[in-house]
């Protein structure tokens, strides 16, 4: 069994266990509070004895977690130092990866000389351009770009805060300048780029073209009275590029003859799964003549977008970039090997939202199904139910598949935003059964909130069981309460190695004795939909979320492959 070591997490990310979901208060909300691990739960316990088995793949390993992934980078600009009349490079401490996925978000590096107890000298802020919007003072000044932007970019400032961005769908980049808190000390310009959900799998052959743009920012100068930034707030920098899937090969140009002064590239970097690694050479016309080493991710479904930065090998120049794909041609889609969805709940005591779960969203996967990764941060599961004697979300008996729920917030607080999960490495497509019947047994997890507030929660004591018709490629089942009782119904379709369709509550959500509390008068009833994918060697395990159509009602399954008895034997998988 591979040993990973306990992972000390961050402040942000706040822990605590299924078993305190148990715990639902009756009259609305929930108690979070922790509890002991629960006794061993016998899943089948609507049959009347044991005629199936766990169908266990023997030598399973997991292998180490993979490295993180990069979602974005930011550089201050180089600037001039009043002590010093020397030329001045890219400050190494304020050029830094972002491995926080969150879109909307970025680091921002203070001038040294500003830095206090509420200016640190690195932060997270916002570059939503609505969230820029809403701040007082804020003016719209687009239209003094120069250059085509193709309306993609946008430039809203102040007397002295600026945001510079370019968005598509899936990558963002630019510029970015906070005021000093005296506003006669300097302030920096920052260039970043930011990446969200990286590709489950890219095309593994064909051509595509990508065109975006680009921000640079260069050494200051011997004598210089400006920083590296100069000259380039008002222009707009193309980016174009060629990427051969069949080679794994990516070219491209960098054009800056524009701004202040002028700096261009050429491309030429290797793809390696969702990342590529090559070199930036300047153009003749570049004021710095430095090769650069140039990075990067695709971004979005089959690569559907770019972006990376590049730093001179002697830190004179520093560039972002992001760009979307334009056309393709001969394209074969690449297969994914992994899953990790992410739901995300308000399950706050004291509030009764009209929307309770945001839409699903993808995950980095770890590559170990027992290491959640989340916003950068790797959760041991393991080590979070047997160090501190709790129940979170391992389940002994899947191989391929685990399924969970963590709090997780900001604000460094105890909280009550609830993320249910489901990660595994997926079937091949190849090794999908193309005919026969499955019978799966296994569990899910779910909150709700009736329409007056009253919380609900399904816990692990709450069984799954499912039929997947491999001939008309159909997927049956029922999630059940803790007495063996049907609860929600599931009809779905197989398309590949994933299924869609829909859940439809039997009857309605109320109060049992488990200790699932809910008024007689306030009950969660309805349909929603449901996605999930099947995971491991022949389709040996399956896991899904779901979401009621009103948002108010969702959560999370796995369920293992049975097998009879009497056949245990022969059929395990070589």
């Amino acid at each position: 069994m591979l040993d990973i070591k306990p992972i000390r997490l961050q402040r942000h990310l706040m822990l605590i266990t299924l078993a305190g979901l148990c715990t639902a208060c009756a009259t609305g909300g929930g108690s979070f509070d922790r509890h002991a691990l629960p006794s061993p739960i016998v899943i089948n316990t609507w049959d009347t004895g044991p005629s199936e088995q766990d169908h266990v793949l023997e030598g399973v390993l997991q292998p180490p977690p993979s490295a993180h992934p990069e979602y974005g980078f930011t550089a201050a600009e180089p600037y001039i130092i009043r002590t010093s009349n020397a030329a001045q490079p890219v400050d190494p401490d304020r050029a830094t990866a972002d491995q926080d996925d969150q879109f909307d978000t970025t680091l921002y590096h203070r001038h040294p000389d500003t830095v206090s107890d509420t200016h640190p000298a690195s932060e997270r802020i916002s570059i939503n351009p609505e969230t820029w919007r809403a701040k007082p003072g804020i003016q719209d000044y687009t239209s003094y770009l120069e250059g085509d932007n193709d309306g993609q970019y946008l430039l809203l400032a102040d007397a002295s805060n600026v945001l510079k961005t370019a968005t598509f769908t899936y990558t963002r980049l630019g510029m970015v300048q906070l005021a000093p808190e005296n506003r006669y000390d300097p302030s920096l310009s920052n260039i970043f780029y930011k990446g969200s959900l990286r590709p489950e799998a890219i095309p593994v052959s064909g051509r595509a073209t990508y065109e975006g743009y680009w921000e640079r920012a260069l050494a200051t100068l011997a004598n210089d009275y400006v920083n590296g930034y100069r000259g380039n707030t008002l222009t707009v920098s193309k980016a174009s590029f060629e990427v051969d899937f069949s080679t794994r090969k990516l070219s491209g140009t960098l054009d800056g003859r524009n701004g202040e002064r002028r700096q261009g590239y050429t491309i030429q970097a290797d793809i390696t799964g969702a990342d590529f690694l090559g070199v930036a050479t300047p153009l003749e016309y570049s004021n710095v003549q430095e090769d650069a080493v140039l990075s990067g991710s695709f971004f979005g479904p089959q690569a559907a977008e770019l972006a990376g930065r590049l730093v001179g090998i002697h830190r004179n120049a520093v560039g972002v970039f992001a760009a979307r794909q334009t056309s393709a041609s001969n394209i074969v889609e690449g297969e994914a090997s992994s899953l990790a969805i992410g739901l995300h709940a308000d399950a706050s005591a004291t509030e009764a939202p009209t929307s309770v779960f945001q839409d699903a969203r993808t995950l980095a996967y770890s590559g170990n199904i027992h290491v959640l990764r989340f916003n950068g941060t790797d959760i041991d599961l393991r080590q979070l139910s047997t160090d501190q004697g709790l129940s979170c979300c391992v389940e002994p008996q899947f191989q391929f598949i685990q399924i969970g729920a963590l709090p997780v917030d900001s604000d460094g607080q105890k909280s009550e935003k609830v993320m249910y999960f489901t990660q595994g490495t997926l079937t091949p497509l190849a090794d999908m059964p193309a005919s026969g019947q499955a019978s799966y047994r296994g569990r899910w997890l779910a909150f709700g909130r009736a329409p007056k507030g009253q919380a609900y929660i399904a816990s692990t004591e709450h069984a799954a069981r499912f039929t997947a018709d491999f001939d008309a490629r159909t997927l049956t089942g029922t999630l059940q309460g803790p007495s063996g009782a049907d609860l929600i119904d599931v009809r779905a379709n197989i398309q590949g190695n994933r299924f869609n369709g829909t859940t439809h509550i039997l009857s309605r959500l109320s109060s049992d004795s488990q200790g699932i509390n809910i008024a007689s008068d306030a009950v969660i009833r309805g349909s929603g939909q449901l996605s999930g994918a099947f995971h491991g060697p022949g389709a040996n395990e399956l896991a899904g979320h779901f979401i009621n159509e009103d948002k108010r009602f969702g959560g999370v399954f796995g369920a293992k492959q049975r097998i009879p008895l009497k056949t245990a034997a022969e059929g395990r998988h070589p």
